[in-house]
């Protein structure tokens, strides 16, 4: 029997792709939130953090966030992405949640 001592994946995009999910959940909350987002706002999350593209979803926002609400946005947005809330989206392997981290 083979033993490994790691594996490694860029799973975003080379096995599956978590775009669609990413745009549902910001526009989601956006929406919630009565914040503007669309297609050219969510361009613009591209190659950044989860936390920064909060930051930058919230440039629109009428009302400054503390920290508390903004970590509570960021944690229900993983949530809704990767199944952190104990519910395993559908096109999602089991244990994505813990493997993706932020």
């Amino acid at each position: 029997m083979l033993r490994f001592e790691g594996v490694i994946f860029d799973l975003d995009g080379v096995l599956l792709s978590t775009d669609g999910l990413h745009y549902e959940a910001w526009k989601k909350m956006a929406d919630r939130e009565g914040i503007e987002f669309n297609a050219a706002i969510n361009e613009r999350l591209r190659g950044v953090s989860r936390l920064a593209s909060l930051d930058i979803v919230l440039e629109r926002a009428r009302r400054p966030y503390s920290e508390q609400e903004k970590a509570a946005m960021h944690q229900r947005q993983e949530a809704q992405v990767f199944g952190t809330s104990g519910r395993r989206r559908a096109g999602c392997p089991r244990g994505w949640a813990r493997a993706a981290g932020s």
